[in-house]
């Protein structure tokens, strides 16, 4: 009897419902719409460490072997989030979000006439990156180049700090 009369209250409030969910899907879809596009990678990196060749099946070194492992991996994570690491994935990821004839999207957008650097610097900056990304720093063109990573790179938030801050190993 009361399942009866539970359909019968259904029935008769069908519509109510139904543009409860048809309003609440809408303003979900608006509300993500809205969201700024955030991107996440993950990576599975082979290293080698404990391969066949690295194991040895000794029954008196096996804590020595643990610690060799331990170690290679712990030299491993501290190369990753190295500054020399850290800079290099800096200038493939400016040179992705800078290059005008690029066909992706760029993972972030700076309002670049807010910042104090003229097209011609950015420019420059995008042939040095593209011509040779190693040599940044060194005359006095790659320290006017030097000067316009780091503010491009802190405007985009791909600056040592906050690059390694998000890097989790």
């Amino acid at each position: 009897m009361e399942l009866k009369y539970f359909f019968s209250v259904l029935s008769k409030r069908k519509w109510l419902l139904l543009t409860v969910m048809l309003l609440t899907a809408a303003t979900t879809w608006f509300v993500v719409e809205g969201l700024p596009k955030k991107y996440k990678a993950t990576a599975v990196i082979t290293t080698g460490i404990t391969e066949y060749k690295g194991v040895r099946v000794d029954v008196q070194n096996v804590f020595v072997q643990e610690f060799e492992v331990d170690n290679k991996f712990a030299n491993l994570t501290a190369y990753m989030k190295s500054v020399p690491s850290i800079n290099a994935l800096t200038k493939r990821l400016m040179l992705h979000d800078l290059k005008p004839d690029s066909s992706e999207t760029p993972f972030h957008t700076v309002d670049i006439s807010k910042l104090n650097i003229s097209k011609e610097q950015i420019e420059n900056y995008i042939t040095a990156l593209v011509n040779n990304p190693d040599s940044i720093g060194i005359s006095d063109k790659d320290i006017q180049n030097l000067t316009t990573a780091r503010a491009l790179e802190k405007a985009f938030g791909y600056d040592y700090e906050t690059l390694s801050s998000k890097i989790e190993l």
